[in-house]
């Protein structure tokens, strides 16, 4: 007694006592755990020492917040494990944040890609209205106007697509290579030939074409290349200014007129480009002379190739244009490099005047169109929001640009923005799903540092018994909880933010590699905000239900260390009263749910569907889906007890080699366990739900995309003619002949083509309009007639699902294609329609087809309708090119027929199958081809040079599709990332209830060990426990996830009216159940082998 007195020392000032005593306190918490048991021998007075001791103690440590922060950190040390789980958790979820947010910040940056590879890297751009009386504007009166207005200060000048011919001089008659900059020759013909003299003198303005064969028409572009990159115009572009007297080529151009750096070329300028000019010097002339000048309308002038370059590697101009013979001239010299080529009969007085002119700028008072740059660089522009956020600050923006310049005289088009709207819907998903992931997140690391807390207060209940009984307060229990959720924030949420900047940092080297656009290294400051309010908060709130646990412990049962952890029986005690919110909070939860649901299907889906606002339908039907996934949750929940008995019972009749003791001993396990095992389940069954949701809603909306371009190409490549006059009249194609004869020539890497011609109601003003009815004319259904080739759908689709039938005369079906069958004697007069048609106009019955009865195709004119009756053919879901569909449609569908039958019906316009106007013609190649690359690369360049100053255009698949690929390989990179973060937590959050459950069975595992039973068969057992959960929680997680996952593929195939298949994430799914049987199996490995291996048995019975 006087010795255990003795070694207490007596302090003699507050401080000093204060310090001892806390010393003391850290020794007794560093005491063996044998300690306690020790105790139970010595004398009550002994007790009553130590006891004082520990009040003495607790009474200093607790005395400042430096010592809870302090107790706190040494409690976190004496569990290093949790701890690192903690910090890997907050870590996850700052780190995911911060890039995520980043990420979606800047995702439009991808939609602005795409969009500028088909519209050029414009902004906004004006050109004269037409009407105005205006055929020209002037840049430096415009300069002038918006001087004062920086939102309007980013602008340049353009002449785009000038029409001109352009010759190599080495293939005319009357060049001189040592003279390669003489041109009198174009004018007045070669010296040793009078009679092209003669016609040369006799007109001058078509003398070079005379003298000169293989010509190329060009377009050429008229640009201020300083001015289009202040303004982030070609950002990819790195060529310099164009040089006086030289000419940059596109790599097209070049390739097929066989130039090279250095050569000659010719190229005729219209002097009718730059009138103002022309007459203005000429006016001067004339005035200081006394002479007329007789003008000619064409300047021959040589031009010196000075670079060639590729027409894809950059966005600066559309793709339509960029698919034309490009050549580039500077605006600022372009007068300067025209001058000394005009006419002999102009005198040298009026090419120094026009040199002077373009010295003054004069080049700049008419051009074709300016283009403007809202921002720079230009893609901060579009982080703004979704599309209609968008579309109202470029619209204000625009409308106060047009006002200051007259909306009586110029038009305005918004190019970029204009083409991302294609994006929008993907764009809405991005942002959506990347809020719903956050959520996620944050929810799946609060389950897990929620785990941990638990498991640290079960494991100091004794020790928090201790300190309430010799007077520690509530806040004191409150403090030390919070301080020790804090301990996981603090260096995860530094390493996080850090590792977060490096990653965004290596992805932006790469992203700019792919998008040709730089961006911004630092993270958002949004994205740093959120993710550290979210690593402070998400530990702090699962504290909550660990301390109101250690708050509600009753005394006497955490003195009590000899009591088993795990309650076999709960009794609760409910209380007869008039009720309390907290009571009837869950009735009123649900209540405003089912009302918030009712409001929104009955009020805000018809407000969205009658104002057509497309980003709040798109909100409600994902919101209805996670409703859906919710709810699909909710129900998972409840059949979790049912799963693991299903589960436990097969399992046992694969294992029938195990005793039936073992079957009912984890029986009783799940049944003591399923309070913290529903959680954890539910979480986990959750997280793979939405992983499975995710998945497949990026795949759909991945594959819509890819799937409209394959469907408008229908092959690997489409060359078109997809323009009307101005009456909306077609414009057919032509040089049909030719890219026959290419197609033929490069067979049998070509492997078939085919043509479609334009709709018969495009086929003349005096067509009004085509519709199908049925006999007795109730249903009635504008189409559009098109002519098909027999083997049009015979052609190798480029993806599946491109051609779809439903449904098929059967005694027309023999053996060949529906296109091939309407050329057949018993096809005649026949027609393919889409598939709704067959229940629209009545041909259904008993569930088949009626093809006996006829149908009646109107065609209106001007001069009256004729009809003509045609029978069914086939009915088709989905065809390539043409729009066939099974979903009821509004708009016009496609019927095709065959050429004759064409012919037939279009009353006369068409006289005879040589004049059939050809719309499309579509091209399938080998894929398979070791040289596919270099080989259509070569098909396309020759049919390119078959179609140039033609309106046909040429669309190649693969270049089509580079966007597309680009974008899906960033977004999968990002989703990719995300899913492993989600698994990773959820797997963590998996480990801890299995580490929980051991923890609190500690007693039950020594007693099984005392009675003799094997370490092999205790391991067994815990093993296929948590196997059992996970599989189950597992499986009803993919059931969930599958549910939720084909109801968006099936609403998207409803709204979008494409073939969308569901893609199962299979990869993701066992991916996820392996790590996740493999994480059970690992992590109740760790504490059984503790329980079973390195602690003896007594010890186990002591804790």
């Amino acid at each position: 007694m006087a010795t255990e007195n003795a070694v207490i020392p007596v302090p003699t000032t507050a401080t000093t006592e204060r310090t001892i005593l806390k010393s003391a306190w850290l020794e007794w918490m560093h005491q063996d755990a044998l300690t306690p048991h020790a105790a139970k021998s010595t004398s009550r007075s002994s007790i009553t020492n130590i006891l004082a001791l520990k009040a003495r103690t607790t009474s200093a440590a607790f005395s400042t917040s430096q010592d809870i922060w302090g107790l706190s950190y040494h409690e976190t040390s004496r569990h290093k494990g949790q701890f690192c789980i903690g910090c890997c958790s907050v870590f996850l979820v700052v780190f995911s944040v911060a890039v995520m947010l980043t990420i979606i910040t800047v995702a439009p940056v991808v939609f602005v890609t795409i969009a500028e590879q088909w519209k050029g890297e414009t902004d906004l751009t004006v050109v004269p209205r037409w009407g105005s009386g205006w055929a020209r504007l002037n840049y430096t009166r415009v300069a002038q106007v918006l001087r004062d207005h920086e939102a309007f200060s980013l602008h340049a000048p353009r002449y785009s697509s000038v029409g001109g011919g352009i010759w190599n001089p080495k293939s005319c008659n009357g060049w001189n290579p040592l003279t390669p900059t003489d041109n009198a020759w174009t004018y007045d013909g070669p010296a040793d030939n009078d009679a092209k003299r003669e016609d040369c003198r006799n007109d001058p303005n078509t003398c070079i074409n005379s003298l000169c064969t293989a010509g190329w028409w060009a377009n050429a572009w008229v640009i201020d290349t300083e001015k289009e990159r202040r303004i982030d115009v070609g950002r990819s572009w790195t060529l310099p200014p164009v040089p006086v007297g030289s000419v940059y080529l596109g790599k097209r151009i070049s390739n097929g007129m066989g130039l090279h750096v250095g050569d000659w070329v010719m190229w005729q300028h219209f002097t009718e480009q730059m009138p103002t000019v022309n007459a203005y010097v000429k006016e001067q002339v004339e005035n200081a002379t006394g002479q007329t000048i007789d003008e000619i309308d064409v300047v021959n002038v040589p031009l010196r190739v000075a670079a060639i370059f590729d027409e894809n590697s950059s966005n600066k101009f559309p793709q339509e244009n960029r698919d034309d013979n490009l050549m580039l001239l500077e605006l600022g010299t372009i007068l300067e490099t025209v001058a000394p080529y005009y006419a002999p009969q102009y005198p040298q007085e009026f090419r120094d005047g026009i040199v002077q002119a373009s010295r003054k700028g004069h080049a700049y008072h008419e051009v074709f169109n300016i283009i403007f740059s809202r921002t720079t660089p230009r893609y901060i522009g579009y982080l703004g929001g979704s599309w209609q956020t968008l579309a109202r600050q470029y619209g204000a923006w625009g409308s106060e640009l047009s006002f200051r310049l007259g909306y009586d005289f110029i038009e305005a088009t918004y190019d970029v923005l204009t083409a991302m709207q294609n994006n929008d819907t993907i764009a809405q998903f991005l942002s959506l799903l990347t809020t719903m992931l956050v959520i996620l997140l944050c929810a799946l690391s609060c389950f897990l540092i929620y785990n941990l807390l638990m498991v640290s207060v079960e494991t100091r209940t004794f020790d928090l018994g201790v300190l309430r009984m010799v007077g520690q307060k509530r806040w004191q229990t409150i403090a030390t909880l919070c301080f020790q959720a804090l301990t996981y924030s603090i260096p995860a949420w530094v390493t996080g933010l850090l590792l977060a900047q490096l990653l965004f940092a290596v992805g932006k080297v790469f992203a700019e590699r792919a998008l040709r656009m730089s961006m911004r290294p630092k993270l958002a400051p949004s994205a740093i905000a959120i993710a550290t309010a979210l690593g402070l908060i998400v530990p702090l709130v699962s504290a909550i239900v660990p301390i109101r646990q250690a708050l509600h412990a009753n005394l006497r049962d955490s003195l009590d260390k000899r009591q088993n952890k795990l309650k076999a029986t709960v009794v609760t005690i409910e209380r007869s009263s008039q009720g309390s919110l907290r009571d009837g909070l869950p009735y009123a939860v649900a209540g405003i749910l089912m009302a918030g649901l009712g409001f929104t299907i009955y009020y805000l889906l018809p407000l969205a569907l009658v104002s057509r606002n497309m980003e709040l339908m798109f909100d409600l039907f994902i919101g209805l889906l996670i409703g859906m996934l919710l709810g699909l949750v909710l129900l998972a929940s409840n059949f979790q007890p049912l799963a693991e008995r299903v589960l436990l019972r097969g399992m046992f009749l694969v294992f029938f080699w195990e005793s039936g003791a073992m079957h009912r001993i984890i029986k009783k396990n799940l049944l003591a366990h399923r309070r913290r095992n529903k959680k954890t389940a539910t979480m986990f069954s959750f997280g793979l739900g939405f992983l499975i949701f995710l998945s497949v809603s990026f795949q759909i909306q991945v594959n819509g995309m890819r799937f409209g371009a394959m469907h408008s190409i229908a092959g690997d490549i489409k060359v078109a003619s997809e323009e009307t006059d101005d009456q909306g009249v077609m414009k057919p194609m032509t040089k049909i002949s030719t890219l026959n004869e290419i197609c033929e020539s490069n067979r049998p890497f070509v492997k078939d083509w085919a043509f479609t011609t334009w709709g018969l109601y495009r086929l003349s003003n005096s067509v009004q309009n085509t519709q199908i009815e049925n006999v007795g004319r109730l249903a009635q259904y504008s189409v559009d007639v098109v002519g098909v080739t027999s083997n049009f759908f015979n052609l190798p689709k480029p993806g599946e699902k491109i051609m779809v039938e439903g449904d098929r005369n059967p005694v027309l079906n023999g053996g060949m294609s529906a296109t091939e069958e309407l050329y057949t004697p018993e096809g005649r007069d026949t027609i393919i329609l889409s598939t709704f048609l067959k229940s629209a106009l009545g041909l259904e019955a008993g569930g088949r087809a009626n093809y006996s009865q006829p149908l009646v195709l109107q065609v209106t004119t001007d001069t009256g309708s004729t009809d003509r009756y045609l029978r069914p053919l086939a009915f088709v879901d989905e065809a390539p090119y043409l729009r066939m569909t099974k979903f009821p449609a509004t708009s016009r569908t496609a019927v095709a027929v065959s050429f004759p039958t064409y012919m037939n019906l279009s009353g006369g316009l068409v006289k005879s199958i040589d004049n059939i106007p050809f719309k499309s013609m579509h091209i399938s190649v080998d894929r398979d081809h070791p040289d596919y690359d270099s080989l259509l690369t070569q098909v396309v360049n020759k049919l390119n040079d078959a179609i140039r100053n033609t309106d046909n255009r040429l669309l190649d698949l693969r270049h089509e599709l580079e966007g597309y690929e680009n974008a899906e390989r960033i977004v999968s990179f990002v989703f990719v990332g995300t899913m492993f973060l989600v698994m990773v937590i959820a797997l963590l959050s998996l480990a801890m209830c299995m580490l929980a459950n051991t923890f609190e069975q500690s007693k039950e595992i020594g007693v099984l060990r005392a009675l003799g039973v094997r370490r092999g068969v205790m391991f067994r057992i815990y093993v296929y426990e948590s196997f059992v959960v996970t599989v189950a929680a597992g499986g009803l997680g993919i059931i969930m996830g599958t549910i939720t996952g084909w109801s968006m593929c099936a609403q998207q195939a409803t709204v979008s009216q494409l073939p969308l298949t569901f893609p199962f994430p299979w990869t993701t799914v066992i991916g996820m159940m392996v790590a996740a049987m493999f994480s059970a199996v690992i992590t109740t490995a760790g504490p059984m082998q503790n329980l079973l291996f390195k602690r003896k048995i007594v010890s186990v019975l002591k804790d």
